[in-house]
């Protein structure tokens, strides 16, 4: 993921959540990563906890649902 996208994708969501009354000073960003050597990883995109939630039909805590998620693939060295 390129940077102008994720910031792009980063304002995306700031914007839907401001116009859902969401006080996004308020709201958490997680990374899910593989958990092996190294830990380094590619963002390959950005997504709102309740929407990942909805998409992937996965039941997800408060806390995740309300919180931005950014995706990543891990990488060797």
């Amino acid at each position: 993921m390129k940077l102008d996208r994720l910031i792009e994708d980063l304002l995306a969501i700031q914007e839907e959540l401001k116009d859902n009354d969401v006080d996004t000073s308020e709201v958490d960003v997680l990374a899910g990563i593989q958990p092996s050597y190294p830990l380094t990883g590619v963002a390959l995109g950005v997504i709102h906890g309740q929407t990942l939630a909805d998409d992937q039909q996965v039941e997800l805590g408060d806390a995740e649902r309300k919180a931005v998620w950014i995706a990543t693939d891990q990488v060797s060295s």
